[in-house]
C-alpha cells in the first residue's frame, strides 16, 4: 500500500466500509421489495449507492489500495431488475 500518512490509509478504509454498507442496504432494500410506488426511490437509492462505491473505489486505487476481486453471495441483480420479471418498458433498454 503506498500511502501518504497512516490518518489517509484510516479515511480510505472508512469510506469504502461505509460505501459497502451503503451498497448493502440499498440492495438488501430491492431483494424482497414487491413491484410498488417505492421502486422509482429505491433504484435512485441503489443507484446512489452504486456511484458512491465507485467513486471511493477509484479513490483508494488513487491511494495505491489494492483488493481481490468482489465476490458476491448472489451477483445477480435484484429480482425485480431481472427478465422475466415484470419490468417494465421496451427490452431494448434493458442491457440484461
Amino acid at each position: 500500500m503506498n500511502t501518504t500518512s497512516n490518518i489517509d490509509e484510516q479515511q480510505v478504509l472508512a469510506n469504502v466500509r461505509h460505501a459497502v454498507d451503503g451498497w448493502s442496504r440499498a440492495l438488501e432494500a430491492h431483494r424482497m421489495a414487491p413491484p410498488d410506488p417505492g421502486f422509482a426511490a429505491r433504484l435512485a437509492g441503489l443507484a446512489q449507492a452504486a456511484r458512491e462505491q465507485a467513486r471511493v473505489c477509484r479513490a483508494a486505487d488513487a491511494a495505491g489500495f489494492e483488493w481481490p476481486p468482489h465476490r458476491a453471495a448472489d451477483p445477480r441483480p435484484p429480482y425485480e431488475l431481472q427478465p422475466d420479471t415484470g419490468r417494465r418498458g421496451p427490452k431494448r433498454l434493458w442491457p440484461i
